[in-house]
């Protein structure tokens, strides 16, 4: 008999086990191995909960949430975010998922929650059938594509752009307003705190005494493997020649298929000045952490209506898209058409 509760630190093996037979289905496949805590990312999140559905002693299916603080028009809300949802494949199309989905409703309408946030990888729609036509949960809206790009690590990334500086700093209260002053603009921008980067490596591009740029670095390999289970024939040439052109140009090795892709995240990357040499600046030195610490790619993740979509398009990297799904439970349409007119954002070291 199928039952259902809240995961604690016990159940730890098999959810790594769940979430390794399960992967992630789209124009890529994908496995997200947690080895080894299960509950390390969700801790980054923020506050969390991971509702199971147990056969027996045996964890068949999982869904998480997350609840962050976030801006949408530039006023401080929080948002939940659902993640990790998945169901042992010989138990599908059993009811296990809806199932998973009403637990996680109640949980959402127990903190008065409203705005859920959903992401799915570029066609990979099937999540989706789980939240449709539910009894008193609004259908979820998109909110456009994210382009995740990713670099790969390149030798000798010179701190110098022309005039641009690029300079370690530590997670000071300076940095720490320069960036909630950017990703207020956006929705879904994450209210940043001291906290939030405090174990990232961060960066910033000054004129005189005042920032005018930032990144944060993301190395959240110690708590999440990114495996590719599946490429198209088009991806798999590609990385070959990347491979091979890559030790001519002091690139990063390509990651293999079935192995884990060694990844930094640009987790947060702003401006003051809409300068491409700032970008450049913060791009290269990126990519050179990437090989210094001989992993094969660094990721940044940009809505597709970003104007900083336009200085990155014709540097070398491979493009993934995912989408962006949003509902408020309150069925606050003012709140929705807010975020679909803006720019959305998704911190990606963190999905």
């Amino acid at each position: 008999m199928v039952s259902y509760r809240l995961a604690g630190e016990s159940d730890n093996e098999q959810l790594l086990h769940l979430t390794r037979q399960v992967g992630m289905s789209g124009d890529t496949g994908l496995v997200i191995d947690r080895r080894p805590d299960f509950f390390a990312l969700l801790k980054r999140r923020g506050e969390s909960r991971t509702f199971i559905a147990e056969d027996g002693d045996k964890i068949i299916g999982a869904i998480c949430v997350s609840i962050s603080n976030v801006f949408v028009n530039g006023q401080q809300t929080t948002a939940a975010y659902v993640g990790d949802f998945k169901v042992a494949e010989s138990y599908r199309r059993s009811g296990i998922g809806a199932e998973l989905v009403n637990r996680l409703h109640d949980y959402l309408k127990s903190i008065d929650a409203d705005l859920v946030v959903l992401t799915l990888a570029s066609g990979n729609r099937k999540p989706l059938s789980f939240f449709k036509n539910r009894p008193g949960v609004p259908d979820f809206q998109s909110v456009g594509v994210f382009n995740v790009y990713q670099f790969p690590g390149q030798a000798n990334g010179r701190q110098h752009s022309g005039k641009y500086r690029v300079e370690s700093s530590p997670p000071t209260d300076e940095l720490v307003e320069f960036l909630n002053k950017h990703y207020r603009r956006f929705e879904l921008g994450p209210v940043i705190t001291v906290e939030t980067i405090e174990s990232d490596s961060n960066y910033v591009i000054s004129d005189g005494n005042r920032i005018i740029a930032a990144m944060t670095l993301s190395d959240v390999m110690a708590v999440k493997q990114n495996i590719i289970t599946k490429l198209s024939p088009l991806l798999r040439i590609a990385l070959s020649l990347a491979d091979i052109a890559g030790r001519l140009l002091k690139w990063s090795r390509m990651p293999a298929l079935l192995k884990p892709v060694d990844m930094l995240y640009i987790r947060f990357l702003a401006l003051s000045r809409d300068d491409p040499a700032v970008v450049d600046a913060l791009i290269r030195k990126a990519r050179s952490e990437a090989y210094r610490k001989a992993y094969s790619f660094v990721a940044l993740g940009i809505h597709e209506k970003d104007h900083l979509n336009n200085h990155v398009r014709q540097k070398f990297k491979f493009t993934f898209r995912s989408m962006a799904m949003v509902t408020t439970l309150k069925r606050n349409h003012t709140l929705i058409q807010r975020i679909t007119d803006g720019v959305p954002y998704e911190d990606y070291s963190l999905v």
